[in-house]
């Protein structure tokens, strides 16, 4: 059996073309990504999370998990949120939500307490294939759960610097989500040097379109501070002379989830 999956708070860094910037935001809460499997009929409705068979199914699970979760860590948990249904029979995409990112409790542990509660409890109320418990850390890029976030993360770091310097920028991409809440390292791609913003406009422009209410990262506002270096290399092969510039970046829990 595999252990859960944490997704923790989220720190990005990005990179674009010739020089380097610290973003800075605090991180309030973490999330543990949780995936099991339910001994149930899977049907196309839940599919849907407008539909009344997704939501009645996702009220018992979140009352489920939430009972569950509350009895082992009491005020360090929040809530359960419920991202998806998939078939498989029933397979359960879920976040288990923690008030104190530096207090998150370890994977393992957490995917014990529903073990257990499925092995040992004949009251429990839910078909769950124990064996089926499973989640990935941040930290290995072939998992749903890094995927997801890279996708949101480049695509709200893409329009934010398309609408600033237009043509110019390229495009972007993530090096690695590490812990720390989450460290986030990212490179944003410009046509060529001349094109590179300098580190503190870099830094001034994208921490004030980021930390806006056109975007979800939630960053919060004068967080941003900057630091530059060059790259002489290109981030990929593929990027001939193109130069780097990079910018870190620190997020909170909340670009993770729908709130």
């Amino acid at each position: 059996m595999s252990s859960p999956q944490v997704n923790v708070t989220s720190t990005p860094r990005i990179t674009t073309i010739g020089t380097t910037t610290p973003l800075t935001v605090q991180t309030t809460v973490a999330i543990i990504q949780l995936r099991f499997r339910l001994r149930q009929n899977f049907t196309s409705q839940l599919t849907d999370k407008s539909s009344p068979e997704f939501i009645q199914l996702a009220d018992v699970v979140t009352t489920v998990l939430n009972i569950l979760y509350s009895q082992k860590y009491g005020a360090n948990f929040n809530r359960t949120v419920i991202n998806s249904f998939s078939q498989g029979s029933v397979v359960v995409d879920a976040e288990l939500i923690f008030n104190n990112a530096s207090a998150v409790p370890e994977t393992s542990a957490v995917a014990n307490v529903l073990v257990g509660a499925v092995s040992n409890s004949s009251n429990f109320s839910l078909p769950v294939d124990a064996s089926s418990v499973v989640a990935t850390h941040l930290s290995d890029s072939s998992s749903t759960a890094y995927q997801t976030l890279a996708a949101k993360v480049v695509n709200e770091v893409n329009n934010v610097a398309k609408a600033l310097y237009g043509s110019s920028y390229r495009r972007s991409f993530i090096n690695s989500f590490t812990s720390g809440s989450v460290k986030v390292s990212m490179t944003l791609v410009y046509a060529d040097k001349a094109s590179v913003p300098s580190a503190s406009n870099a830094a001034s422009q994208l921490s004030q379109q980021l930390t806006s209410s056109s975007t979800s990262l939630n960053i919060i506002s004068g967080s941003v501070s900057t630091q530059s270096t060059t790259s002489s290399s290109p981030p990929r092969p593929t990027m001939g002379s193109l130069a780097v510039f990079s910018l870190t970046l620190l997020a909170v829990a909340q670009m993770l989830i729908d709130l």
